[in-house]
């Protein structure tokens, strides 16, 4: 899940990680339910309304394009914004290994399937 304004989705500077110039790097908030979006949304972003995201539109929309704009994901943030922040492409790997042993079918746009996306992931994540 992901919270939505018209200027665009929540984001929080980074506590971990810096940009060459010494500045934070702005994370893309997300959550893995819901109810947890929705409690932190009526204190710190009144204004967004909730998004679903499906995990094949994370992993092929969002992690790619998180990293394609030199951004982070913190995933699960709380009331007190703590949260775990990550580069998109290990967490999109390791959220792809997870998946390897579920029953979980990806529905993807621009792969075959899931092995596919992670093979370009890893590919990327290379350079």
């Amino acid at each position: 899940w992901g919270l939505k304004s018209n200027a665009g989705f929540a984001t929080l500077a980074s506590n971990e990680f810096e940009n060459e110039e010494g500045q934070p790097i702005p994370i893309v908030c997300f959550w893995s339910d819901k109810k947890s979006a929705v409690t932190v949304k009526k204190k710190h972003w009144k204004n967004f309304v909730p998004v679903e995201i499906s995990i094949s539109e994370f992993l092929e929309k969002w992690c790619v394009g998180v990293y394609n704009d030199e951004l982070l994901i913190g995933t699960n943030i709380d009331l007190k914004l703590a949260r775990l922040e990550s580069e998109p492409l290990p967490l999109a790997i390791k959220i792809l290994e997870g998946l390897k042993n579920t029953d979980v079918r990806l529905h993807l746009n621009s792969f075959e399937d899931a092995s596919e996306l992670e093979h370009k992931i890893r590919e990327i994540n290379a350079e």
